[in-house]
């Protein structure tokens, strides 16, 4: 139930932030991708099912709020939560440098994905340059490792924090 809540009160800080970035940097959005980066932490080290799940949703969420048509983003976060699961599944993912790797080809493949469900389903698909592929992926990269490493240290305190405390509460 903790990790439900923990999930949609990250999504709506996730649309909010991109709302206001939007507003203040219209081309933001091209050059970085919040929703990606949520996507590929809250799916790291999950069973399929639940990185399906937070794939799908988290893709709704940016289709709901990018005016891109609805379900593409959702269908190609589907894919990808589901492929981040199964990976982590088979990997540690502990250091910063395998974080960085992690984020930078989710990056490439939510592209590569959007593009093919794009060109399959859409009359006039836009493609992305390659320039702006590239900076997204990097950019999804150092952002991933930075929330990668908030969380760590975040889970970190919060296990020193809930070891120190007594367990019985004493009245007097």
């Amino acid at each position: 139930m903790k990790a439900l809540l923990r999930f949609i009160v990250g999504l709506a800080l996730t649309v909010l932030v991109h709302l206001a970035l939007v507003r203040w940097l219209p081309a933001a959005p091209r050059w970085a991708d919040l929703f990606l980066v949520f996507l590929t932490y809250n799916a790291i080290g999950v069973s399929s099912l639940a990185g399906m799940a937070v794939g799908m949703v988290t893709g709704l969420a940016a289709d709901a709020v990018s005016g891109n048509p609805f379900g593409l983003f959702g269908l190609a976060g589907t894919l990808l939560g589901y492929g981040i699961a199964r990976l982590t599944q088979h990997i540690v993912i502990e250091r910063a440098g395998s974080a960085f790797r992690l984020f930078v080809t989710s990056s490439v493949a939510h592209q590569a994905l959007v593009v093919g469900l794009a060109l399959l389903v859409l009359p006039q698909p836009k493609v992305p340059d390659w320039v702006a592929v590239l900076v997204r992926a990097a950019s999804s990269g150092v952002l991933g490792v930075l929330v990668f490493g908030a969380g760590r240290s975040l889970r970190r305190r919060l296990g020193t924090w809930q070891q120190g405390r007594p367990s019985k509460v004493r009245w007097g």
